[in-house]
C-alpha cells in the first residue's frame, strides 16, 4: 500500500467570523490558489492515488476537494482523521477501505509528522501546509514503511505550473475568487463529498 500524507493549505485564524472556532477555519484565498497549483503537481507525479480521505475540519476537506478534483477520484471526511490521529489509528481507518491501494490522507500538524515518524521507524519530516510525503507501506504495521518522497508544497506548485504550461491551463483548477464549500460533511464517519 502507498500513503500519501497531505498537509492542509493555508488556513484562516480563528476569528469571530468562523465563531473562534478551530473546526470552522476555511482557507483563505491564498491557501485555495496555492493548494490549486499544488494539486496540479500531485497529479503530474502520477501517484495514482485511488482514494483520498480527510479530517472533517474544514480546511482539510477543503485542501482534499481540491486535490480529489484534480486527480478526479472520490473523497471522504472520516471522522477519525480529527486532530489527534496517530499512526494505530491511520491503520485501523485504511481498513475501512480494501480495496484501496494508494491512499491519499489529508490532515493536520503535529499528526501528519508523527504519524510518518511511527509508520518509517524514525526521522523528521517538516510539514509545511501543502506538503506532501509519500510511503510505501507493504506491510500494514508501525515502523514497515519506506519513505518514497517528500515535497515541499513549493515544489509541487513548481510541477504543477511547469504541467500547467505544458499542457495547457486547468480551467478548473480553483482560482482565488472562488468559494469552497464549508461545510455539509455528510453524516457518518466516512462520508462521500462532492469531489
Amino acid at each position: 500500500m502507498i500513503i500519501g500524507l497531505l498537509r492542509h493549505a493555508i488556513a484562516e485564524d480563528a476569528s469571530e467570523s468562523n465563531g473562534f472556532s478551530d473546526d470552522s477555519r476555511a482557507l483563505t484565498a491564498q491557501g485555495v490558489v496555492k493548494m490549486g497549483a499544488a494539486a496540479r503537481g500531485i497529479q503530474a507525479l502520477e501517484l495514482d492515488f485511488d482514494v483520498v480521505l480527510s479530517s472533517p475540519l474544514v480546511r482539510c476537506m477543503q485542501t482534499a476537494q481540491i486535490v480529489a478534483q484534480q486527480i478526479d477520484r472520490p473523497m471522504y471526511a472520516v471522522e477519525r482523521l480529527r486532530p489527534g490521529l496517530d499512526a494505530e489509528r491511520l491503520l485501523d481507518v485504511l481498513l475501512d477501505f480494501p480495496d484501496a491501494n494508494r491512499v491519499l490522507v489529508c490532515g493536520h500538524q503535529p499528526d501528519m509528522s508523527d504519524v510518518a515518524y511511527d509508520l518509517l521507524r524514525g526521522g523528521v519530516l517538516e510539514f509545511k501546509k501543502g506538503a506532501l510525503a509519500v510511503i510505501d507501506l507493504s506491510t500494514p504495521r508501525l515502523g514497515a514503511g519506506l519513505l518514497q518522497a517528500h515535497y515541499p508544497p513549493s515544489v509541487l506548485r513548481v510541477i504543477g505550473d511547469a504541467a500547467a504550461a505544458t499542457h495547457g491551463s486547468d480551467d478548473d483548477a480553483p482560482q482565488a475568487h472562488e468559494s469552497l464549500p464549508a461545510e455539509g460533511m455528510p453524516e457518518g464517519d466516512a462520508a462521500p463529498t462532492d469531489a
